[in-house]
């Protein structure tokens, strides 16, 4: 899923034609990132969760098993790794899914989305390394 990118609305003429505009852009984009960096979030990121946390969860899961050492006790180290990659695989999906980026039915992306959130309902409490 893409990422919102700062400043992608801005125009050089914009700028010329109505400059108090451009700085109420730079103004938002600057108090976004303090938030970011404060609370971990943005009031523009809260407004719809559904794509922040898409944005990011998915590639954190994989970094994750890419660099876990330990895994549940239940699970050897190989299974836990297929299984965060399958979640963050699901997630991706959900992902195209909620963004409208798929060609004809998207009910196959929405339900394997769904079955990564429930797994990782399921293992949650799991995730620390």
């Amino acid at each position: 899923m893409k990422q919102r990118i700062p400043f992608a609305n801005f125009s050089w003429g914009q700028l010329l034609h109505a400059p108090w505009r451009a700085l109420g852009d730079v103004w938002r984009e600057v108090r976004w990132a303090w938030q970011r960096a404060l609370y971990g979030y943005s009031d523009v990121d809260r407004w719809d969760l559904g794509p922040y946390l898409l944005g990011w969860l998915p590639a954190a899961l994989r970094e994750f098993a890419d660099n876990c050492e330990a895994h549940p006790e239940s699970m050897t180290m190989e299974a836990w790794t297929a299984k965060l990659r399958r979640v963050a695989d699901g997630l991706d999906a959900l992902a195209r899914w909620y963004a409208w980026q798929f060609v004809g039915d998207g009910t196959p992306l929405k339900e394997q989305g769904e079955e990564a959130m429930h797994e990782l309902a399921d293992i949650v409490h799991t995730l620390w390394d």
